[in-house]
């Protein structure tokens, strides 16, 4: 069985969506120091550090924090594997000596709980910086399109066609 189709014709002027892509992909690369920050000062990657957000956001299985992350389940296995050898994740298995399964749970330790607390105290720090170039009226106008896009975002995730199907 084929996936349905996805319109792919634009339905705004092709510059401004080009246009928005030029811009959102300088606003990723600009704010790529805040991700860079908190991995020099907790010393885990990325993919780290959000799988130790699925899980806090209660992301419990394996195989629900591999979907939640977007990766592979052998991807997120062994990244679980390697939070749960520094202690910042515990699992709970049938086999303690096996592999992963999809449905193993998998909680925060103590540790890995401290290890959010400072990982938004250093958002916060990081974030604070840019704060401070700006004047009261530049960052209320960020918040708020900041808002705008998030809410446009997620609507538009909403339409996506894998999604309406599942419902």
């Amino acid at each position: 069985m084929r996936p349905p189709s996805i319109d792919v014709e634009p339905r705004s002027p092709a510059g401004e969506a080009v246009g928005l892509l030029e811009e959102a992909t300088k606003v990723v690369n600009a704010a790529s120091w805040v991700f860079s920050g908190i991995e020099q000062v907790t010393g885990l990657r990325l993919g780290e550090l959000r799988v130790v957000r699925a899980v806090a956001r209660g992301a419990m299985s394996a195989g629900e924090v591999a979907r939640c992350v977007g990766e592979l389940d052998a991807s997120a296995d062994a990244t679980m594997a390697s939070l749960t050898k520094a202690g910042y994740l515990t699992q709970e298995r049938g086999d303690p000596g096996g592999p992963l399964a999809s449905s193993d749970v998998v909680r925060l330790t103590e540790v890995g709980v401290a290890l959010l607390d400072q990982i938004a105290a250093v958002q916060l720090r990081l974030l604070d910086t840019l704060v401070v170039t700006l004047d009261d009226n530049e960052v209320r106008g960020l918040r708020e399109t900041l808002r705008s896009v998030a809410i446009a975002l997620v609507t538009a995730a909403d339409r996506r066609p894998e999604r309406t199907e599942r419902r």
